[in-house]
């Protein structure tokens, strides 16, 4: 019943029934990878879940010496560091400052890089409310389990930018929250977020791994037939030129 490395997991912000995601733009002539939000739909809590494919991402342990390696198994435990690694593009989910246009300072922000470092370790932190008084092992971390998810070397909690909006109301007519604009991964001194910013880790089952995968494998054959389909193209346009 224990989360372990090399889990697939989906990343859903509790509060907001969002899912962490890797998403491509394309920008000045190539195609970028981003990390986003996906879903706009606000509900209490995460009861079920169908995962977008593009939010899944691998667990993957930090060695802690020169005789471990990441791919070494294991139960995954709490204040401990992990990598996450987006399935669909091989990235990993790291903090780094970055200084966006009419910017005067860098800032700490979540995105996506190959590289492995310091900068793509994270470690969950449990919430106290979550965990039963009767837990037999409260070292491991369970399977879809409420968990903050912060970065080691700053300290930061990755959290989402919303407000609560008093005029919304569940079913039961309590108050509520509700999407104010767009919703996107931020970064939140520990200590000052509470359990709003808790995700839920939401194992992948076999299945919808092995569809990932497949789709995955498909991608350069697709690829190659489109670029044929190009060249084609291109050469019945010079037949009709000439």
């Amino acid at each position: 019943n224990y989360l372990e490395c090399g889990d697939i997991v989906w990343l859903n912000h509790s509060e907001l029934a969002v899912t962490l995601v890797c998403v491509t733009e394309f920008k000045d002539n190539s195609f970028k990878f981003k990390v986003d939000f996906d879903g706009n739909r606000v509900t209490d809590q995460f009861k079920q879940f169908i995962g977008n494919t593009n939010g899944m991402w691998v667990i993957e342990k930090v060695p802690v010496n020169e005789k471990q390696a990441y791919q070494d198994g294991g139960f995954v435990e709490w204040n401990e560091a992990y990598r996450f690694k987006h399935l669909g593009s091989g990235l990993y989910l790291t903090v780094k400052k970055t200084r966006r246009k009419n910017e005067q300072q860098a800032e700490n922000r979540i995105v996506l890089e190959a590289e492995i470092s310091e900068d793509n370790e994270f470690v969950f932190l449990p919430i106290a409310s979550n965990i039963p008084k009767n837990a037999t092992n409260r070292r491991y971390v369970p399977r879809d389990t409420f968990a903050l998810i912060m970065h080691k070397k700053t300290k930061l909690i990755v959290h989402a930018n919303f407000e609560k909006d008093p005029l919304a109301k569940n079913l039961n007519g309590e108050e509520g929250s509700r999407l104010l604009g767009e919703t996107k991964p931020t970064l939140e001194k520990y200590g000052v977020v509470s359990e709003q910013a808790a995700f839920k880790i939401v194992k992948a089952n076999y299945n919808e791994v092995w569809e990932t995968n497949f789709l995955i494998s498909c991608f350069p054959v697709l690829k190659s037939f489109l670029k044929r389909i190009h060249d084609a193209n291109q050469v019945f346009l010079l037949l009709e030129i000439c």
